[in-house]
């Protein structure tokens, strides 16, 4: 059976199918067109406007903050401005990575087995082949390594930051140059 129209309805009825497709397709594109226009609205909202913006830069001086010496000025004073940030990272273990030597975050031991002997390569440009020992030690409630220094001699160097936590640890001294070092 054909289904092509030979009837005079026949062409009603596909006209006014026509019709529906049109009318629903251009019905489409008014309320695209209309939501559109509520969305640059809404944004245009949320934009500064001249006006109120040199309003705001007129009303509000603040002097300019003066700084001292660049320098890392510790977890507890960026608290201030950062307090969200620091209460989520507080409860990390980021927040133990780098600490203060003390008997609680020393795991190591610096009174028994305190010696760590090692061959030097054969790439050290003055003890080459030789053996050297670095020993760890407290004294006066402070944290010590004696090692050899840049010049290749024996010092004391006082640990004064305790890098990383539970059974692997670094520990960094302050050379006299205010270099830091891992030791």
């Amino acid at each position: 059976m054909n289904k092509s129209p030979n009837r005079p309805e026949d062409y009603k009825n596909v006209s006014k199918n026509t019709e529906n497709v049109f009318i629903s397709y251009w019905g489409i594109w008014v309320i695209l067109a209309a939501l559109f226009i509520f969305f640059i609205i809404g944004i245009s909202a949320y934009l500064p406007h001249t006006g109120e913006e040199i309003e705001v830069a007129e009303t509000i001086k603040t002097p300019t903050p003066t700084f001292g010496e660049p320098g890392y000025v510790g977890s507890e004073r960026c608290k201030d401005c950062h307090w969200r940030e620091y209460d989520t990272w507080r409860s990390t273990l980021h927040a133990k990575f780098m600490q203060l030597p003390n008997d609680y975050t020393v795991i190591s031991d610096f009174a028994k087995n305190n010696k760590l002997t090692t061959k030097v390569s054969n790439k050290s440009p003055k003890l080459a082949g030789k053996e050297v020992t670095t020993t760890m030690f407290k004294k006066d409630g402070k944290f010590y390594v004696k090692t050899i220094g840049p010049d290749w001699e024996f010092h004391d160097y006082e640990i004064t930051k305790v890098l990383g936590i539970s059974r692997r640890q670094n520990y960094i001294s302050k050379f006299p140059n205010g270099e830091m070092h891992v030791l």
